[in-house]
């Protein structure tokens, strides 16, 4: 997801490699954070997953993915790096936390359910959250973000106006 992202950043806002590898470690050092996040507040309070319940925790990080994702627009409108690079960060917290909450909801559901089954509603969540949604904000920024100002499709490649 991130490296189709990555030209794209790199060549609209003329990044040093070193920055643009800054999508990745954004995205993925929220990944990082979020379990230690999830892990200091288990060891503080509990399981946080568990005082909120197991479905209720997930219609919230869907929420949370769902704001990451909305915060491209904004920074598609306004071309701020940064907004892009937070928008990621918060993109990978709800990604990560609802890995946390989906997997063990599925095994509780387990009970009833066929191994296979589980698989398959684990690939839909987190196939849903780590595809759908972004794929629908990429095409905003491809389309909307490129098009709007100084950039232009010619031969597959996007170029500068002139």
């Amino acid at each position: 997801m991130n490296n189709i992202l990555i030209p794209y950043l790199k060549e609209i806002f003329v990044l040093k490699y070193w920055q643009a590898m800054l999508i990745q470690f954004c995205f993925f050092g929220a990944y990082f954070i979020g379990f230690l996040i999830y892990y200091l507040l288990s060891l503080r309070i509990g399981d946080p997953i568990n005082k909120v319940g197991y479905k209720n925790g997930i219609i919230i990080l869907l929420v949370v993915s769902g704001i990451g994702c909305l915060m491209f627009f904004p920074a598609a409108q306004f071309k701020i790096y940064g907004f892009f690079l937070g928008a990621l960060f918060v993109l990978g917290l709800g990604f990560t936390m609802l890995q946390i909450a989906a997997n063990p909801y599925v095994a509780i559901l387990g009970a009833a359910l066929i191994p296979l089954i589980q698989g398959v509603i684990a690939d839909i969540l987190g196939l849903q959250t780590s595809f759908i949604v972004p794929l629908i904000c990429y095409v905003y920024i491809i389309f909307y973000g490129f098009y709007s100002s100084r950039w232009k499709l010619k031969n597959n490649e996007i170029q500068p106006l002139k």
